[in-house]
């Protein structure tokens, strides 16, 4: 939207929208600040958000276009929303060399999908997770456990880790 000199905008602020309407909305303008891949050559990326909006497999799209990314640090301040796309995006990248996640919790499908994350990752010496709130159910706390152990199980496979770093706060 354009705005003009005297602070006036074309948004228009005072019409009333349904959920529907205001999730779009919402989606269209955090997109943008996930275009990665318009950056294909891209070694290091480090998004810092406090909010991680559901924006669908957009995220895995943009991702898979970072074929050279060799540094990952994302850290994402309050409960992510659509994470496991953020984490399917994750798996499209084969060439980290070091991938950073702080995150408040990791739900049970995404602890699923982040298991077979060391699978994919050949050249990876340095992995750091830091779950930084946890949620205060039993059920989170199963899965962290659960999730970690998957982690730990698959390390074998990264045969080039160096450093290791796995943090609940």
């Amino acid at each position: 939207s354009s705005s003009d000199d005297d602070g006036s905008s074309d948004y228009d602020f005072d019409r009333i929208r349904t959920p529907s309407e205001l999730k779009k909305e919402i989606r269209d303008m955090i997109m943008p600040a996930f275009r990665v891949g318009l950056f294909p050559n891209l070694q290091r990326l480090h998004i810092f958000t406090s909010n991680l909006y559901h924006l669908g497999d957009y995220m895995i799209k943009n991702f898979a276009k970072l074929k050279q990314l060799k540094v990952l640090d994302i850290e994402v301040d309050r409960r992510p929303q659509g994470s496991v796309y953020l984490f399917a995006a994750f798996l499209e990248l084969p060439n980290l060399e070091s991938f950073m996640l702080g995150t408040p919790f990791i739900k049970q499908g995404e602890w699923e999908i982040f298991d077979t994350f060391p699978g994919k990752q050949k050249d990876l010496e340095h992995l750091s997770l830091r779950i930084s709130r946890r949620r205060e159910s039993r059920e989170t706390y199963k899965a962290e456990g659960q999730g970690i152990q998957g982690i730990l199980h698959n390390l074998n496979e990264m045969k080039k880790l160096k450093v290791l770093s796995l943090r609940s706060v």
